[in-house]
């Protein structure tokens, strides 16, 4: 049976109205064949069933559309009952909407979702009585608006909608964590002395943490403003030093961008500040869009680095006026011995650089005749033992084959690790 069998079956019903005679008894009319050939056209699905009793409904007609939609064949729509076509829980709803259509007389409206072999199917359904001159109806005429494409776009539509606003409530959150974490970090800086700054490279504007005002000295507010509030401060003498650092920092040259040098507070005197940041943020091409980084005023740090290097300088000009060598030799808690200094005397002694002597205490060693090594071994373990003052004499052999007689005096201190000082 092809979907155009029923053709003049549906014509009698819905061209004709209300009517007792048999649908095969209606003449067709040219109106009547326009009606078919539009029903058989239409996208919206339509069908029409027979009214058997109170609730039996039997398949009279269906369109093309309806067996596209569903992917049934005529012989399992034409001819059977409703409960033998559309599944629950569809029925249950469809049988309602029947009844109170024949109850009403009026078209009844609404949205059904439905099974098939085609998949599952949206549509917006309506069903029509129709009713023959004594009142009693005959048939129901009802038509599919296929709105399961519409559906499916609206509910993908509001899952990316739902994805958004995740994302949205995702990025929020993890900007709110941004923000606390760089509030700890910058407690955390205040407790070490160390001030913070975060340059907006994109947006070309500098904000600063309370104790980078501390260390400054500014009163006002500087926040907001251009670099040039800071680098217009940086010394004359060390501006292309600090410009180096960052180009170099920026350039991938460096791992993380350091600079000491010195800058005037806004109360009008000169500090000398190391300062260190990194990049925290890039765009898509990778330029930089943000870097965070910190100063420590180094002022005092530096000005005791210049004296102990000064005091360094007088020591070693004091060491070349003394017959032997100075030394500073560590026994430590492992057992091993290190030489952090010795005087240039090494050179005259030794026949040693100081240097080489600092790196492996072991080249000394070397030069000392084996079986005097361990004599002048025990007699350190012996000072260390009991703090008493070193007094040893050993042999060396130099390069060139001569030996010569060397001997060693110093007093013993405690370490920090367990180990002894001379």
């Amino acid at each position: 049976m092809s979907p155009d069998d029923d053709t003049d079956s549906f014509q009698a019903h819905v061209s004709g109205g209300p009517t007792t005679s048999p649908p095969a008894a209606r003449p067709a009319t040219p109106q009547a064949d326009a009606i078919a050939i539009i029903y058989r056209n239409i996208e919206d699905v339509v069908y029409q069933y027979a009214v058997e009793g109170t609730d039996t409904f039997r398949f009279t007609y269906v369109n093309p559309a309806f067996y596209k939609a569903t992917q049934l064949t005529p012989e399992q729509v034409i001819g059977k009952t409703v409960d033998e076509v559309i599944p629950e829980p569809s029925l249950s709803m469809v049988l309602e909407h029947y009844r109170a259509a024949i109850r009403t007389g009026q078209t009844q409206r609404w949205e059904e979702h439905s099974d098939y072999p085609a998949g599952r199917k949206v549509g917006r359904v309506s069903i029509t009585p129709v009713f023959d001159a004594a009142g009693r109806c005959t048939d129901l005429v009802g038509t599919v608006h296929d709105i399961s494409d519409v559906i499916n776009r609206e509910e993908k539509l509001q899952q990316a909608h739902r994805a958004l606003e995740e994302a949205f409530a995702t990025q929020g959150r993890l900007a709110e964590s941004l923000r606390r974490e760089e509030e700890r970090l910058v407690l955390a800086l205040n407790g070490t002395g160390e001030g913070v700054w975060d340059w907006r490279m994109d947006e070309n504007s500098v904000t600063f943490s309370a104790k980078w005002k501390e260390i400054m000295g500014a009163s006002g507010n500087p926040d907001g403003a251009t670099p040039k509030i800071w680098t217009s401060r940086i010394h004359p003498d060390d501006n292309a030093h600090v410009r180096r650092c960052i180009e170099r920092y920026l350039a991938g040259n460096e791992p993380l961008y350091t600079c000491e040098y010195r800058i005037r507070r806004f109360t009008g005197d000169w500090i000398r500040v190391r300062s260190r940041g990194s990049i925290v943020a890039r765009d898509a091409q990778g330029q930089p869009l943000r870097m965070i980084g910190t100063i420590t005023d180094i002022t005092e740090a530096y000005r005791m680095r210049q004296a102990l290097e000064k005091s360094h300088e007088r020591l070693a000009q004091l060491a070349q006026q003394v017959p032997g060598a100075l030394f500073e030799l560590e026994h430590r808690a492992d057992g091993s011995f290190a030489c952090p200094f010795i005087s240039d005397m090494a050179h005259t002694l030794f026949e040693l650089a100081p240097s080489a002597i600092q790196a492996d205490l072991g080249c000394l060693a070397a030069r000392i005749v084996p079986q005097h090594r361990g004599r002048l071994r025990r007699a350190l373990e012996r000072s260390a033992a009991g703090m008493q003052p070193l007094r040893a004499e050993f042999q060396v052999e130099l390069p060139d084959g001569g030996h010569c007689w060397r001997e060693v005096i110093a007093t013993p201190s405690p370490g920090l690790d367990g180990g002894t000082i001379w």
